[in-house]
């Protein structure tokens, strides 16, 4: 009744979509050269279901095809032999499909299919393949015991449903990935050995994970940071939410995501990121994990956390913002200037509220090298505060002031800069940006003078000049927007011997 080409297997039985062959006797059903449903076209999917109270064990040395989905349901079914088995439309059911150690590869390759039912998936050693065009949709929590390769155009769509892994997801691209489009479905992998999550919602966003120390991981991505940040605009506009069997520390992780992932105030890319993780209630930047260069390229830009990141057993959500704490609000609201005096560099800086700081570091950076920590200043109840650069570097000196709370969560002030024994002018910052109306520029002059202001439009056309006097040191300049229209801008300040330009972005 179910060999090749005979009995249900003929070619003038017509199976419409969603009917049902359901097989029950206790012997093995035929595999070896067998097509069910020969004549099923792509988009009619029947079903092939076994009912057997105990297991039997099926499969030959050639191939089976099921054009249809395979629903395996009593005591399971065991399929041995090198033919390949393919399961066009995916699998369904309660009983376990089990690959044995002879059986050849399984695959699904339907435009759609289903990897559901409380059965556990057990892959051949070659492992399960996910063909060209394909979409499986997991319709349950589903387990695959074994590996499985993603080939071209494919995908596994978690819904709102967990997918358990146990060896690795190969493949995983631009256009072949497992999609973690609902907030509650998870891919979950172990890590005993460093392990890559090819996750994505709308893009590919992989999640690479490291000393593991053997725990399982569950990993979904979405589009959007969520919860809401303060300013998302200079983030990339996805989250990546973790959690562990058990709470692990030192885990090494690397984030990837594209430029067009990023939002406005986060282009172009690379610059450098800043690793931030939401405890439930507020968002805080990882200690030790700010001014990270991206390695790779689009459209594979990577952020490998500077300092390893403890796991925990809850869903915890990461994002990824330009470094100097952006996309967070300053409840300790900070403003840094400097002047330079007798040879010196002043930096002060008033803020609103020190609550809850546990100190101010004055970090400089010179002539566009890395920032280094030259001292720290520690809060007492006055709002202003100033260190005294007894040292100064010839050329460009920039300053900021990291604010490290006892939270463990860090910001920074403005940048702000002294020019020594040089001469030049320097835009430090412009904020905010993007510029709804009014913006306020901070500029640092190497001597007093007259400054020529012109904002240029893409295409180089200067659509507004004006002039300003400024003295040695900071200065704060306010910058009209409001009749602008919205797009990207280059604001350009010119003196007799130099120029600096700003790029920002008008909404």
């Amino acid at each position: 009744m179910t060999g090749p080409g005979t009995g249900v297997n003929a070619n003038n039985y017509v199976y419409q979509d969603q009917s049902i062959l359901e097989y029950t006797p206790t012997l093995p059903f035929s595999t070896g050269g067998v097509t069910y449903f020969p004549n099923a076209l792509p988009g009619v999917i029947p079903i092939f279901r076994t009912t057997n109270a105990g297991a039997i064990t099926v499969g030959a040395a050639a191939n089976t095809i099921i054009n249809g989905v395979f629903e395996c349901n009593g005591g399971g079914v065991s399929w041995q032999s090198a033919g390949t088995k393919t399961f066009r439309n995916g699998v369904r059911g309660t009983g376990d499909i089990t690959a044995l150690a002879t059986s050849g590869t399984f695959i699904i390759n339907g435009t759609t299919a289903e990897l559901g039912g409380t059965g556990i998936l057990t892959a051949p050693t070659t492992g399960i393949q996910i063909g060209a065009t394909t979409t499986a949709s997991v319709t349950s929590n589903k387990t695959i015991t074994g590996d499985v390769t993603l080939l071209a155009d494919s995908y596994i769509d978690l819904g709102g449903n967990n997918l358990t892994v146990s060896g690795t997801i190969t493949g995983g691209a631009a256009n072949a990935y497992v999609k973690t489009s609902s907030t509650s479905g998870v891919l979950r992998m172990n890590a005993v050995t460093a392990r890559t999550f090819p996750v994505g919602n709308s893009s590919y966003n992989p999640l690479y994970i490291s000393n593991g120390q053997g725990a399982d991981y569950y990993v979904k991505v979405e589009d959007g940071i969520s919860p809401a940040v303060a300013f998302p605009t200079y983030g990339i506009n996805r989250t990546w939410s973790i959690y562990a069997s058990a709470v692990t520390p030192n885990v090494g992780v690397v984030f990837q995501y594209a430029t067009a992932d990023a939002n406005a105030g986060a282009t172009p890319q690379p610059q450098p990121m800043e690793i931030l993780s939401n405890t439930g209630s507020v968002w805080n930047i990882i200690p030790g994990n700010t001014n990270i260069n991206p390695g790779g390229a689009d459209p594979a830009w990577t952020i490998t956390a500077a300092t390893a990141l403890t796991i925990t057993g809850s869903l915890t959500p990461h994002a990824l913002g330009i470094d100097g704490g952006w996309i967070l609000p300053l409840d300790c609201i900070i403003s840094c200037r400097s002047r330079k005096v007798n040879n010196s560099g002043v930096i002060s800086w008033d803020i609103n509220s020190c609550a809850e700081v546990n100190s101010f570091e004055v970090q400089r950076s010179v002539n566009g090298g890395a920032y280094q920590t030259i001292g720290t200043v520690t809060p007492g109840t006055a709002l202003e505060y100033s260190y005294t650069d007894a040292s100064l570097a010839k050329g460009t000196n920039l300053y900021r002031i990291k604010v490290n709370r006892s939270s463990g969560a860090i910001k920074y002030s403005n940048t702000v800069a002294v020019i020594n024994d040089t001469k030049g002018i320097l835009i430090t910052a412009l904020s905010p940006n993007p510029v709804a109306d009014k913006a306020t520029l901070v500029i640092n002059a190497a001597k007093p003078g007259t400054v020529n202001f012109a904002i240029y439009d893409v295409a180089g056309r200067p659509v507004r000049q004006w002039s300003a006097t400024i003295s040695e040191g900071s200065n704060t300049v306010t910058v009209n927007a409001a009749t602008l229209p919205g797009g990207i801008y280059h604001l350009a300040a010119t003196t007799g011997d130099s120029k600096t330009v700003i790029r920002f972005v008008k909404e």
